[in-house]
């Protein structure tokens, strides 16, 4: 069976809890979805204390459920370049950066 948003493609640039949660309705209604991660790992797989899977918390692991992961450093040129390649061929972008911190990493669509 065909799901609601079959076909679409996200990439998911959030952190903590209300982006990647985001990124988990989307990949649950069938998009792919490729959260993408800075070198030292999203900020909710070292939130908390909680007990750990491979260097994750429970909440990292049902939050990202469904998604694809890339690790990328978006400060460096060769991560950018990545990026943009990806950004053309996504439906969606989705992030929640404070102010000017997407622009400052040159991922202000």
């Amino acid at each position: 069976m065909k799901s609601l948003l079959d076909g679409i493609l996200v990439l998911d640039f959030t952190h903590w809890i209300a982006g990647p949660y985001a990124g988990q309705f989307l990949a649950d209604m069938g998009a792919e979805v490729i959260k993408v991660e800075p070198p030292e790992g999203a900020e909710e797989r070292r939130m908390g204390n909680a007990q750990r899977y491979m260097g994750n918390t429970r909440m990292s692991l049902t939050l990202n459920r469904g998604k694809k992961s890339l690790c990328l450093d978006l400060k460096h040129e060769e991560g950018k370049k990545i990026i943009y390649d990806l950004v053309k061929k996504a439906d969606i972008v989705i992030q929640n950066y404070g102010p000017g911190v997407a622009k400052k990493l040159g991922i202000d669509y």
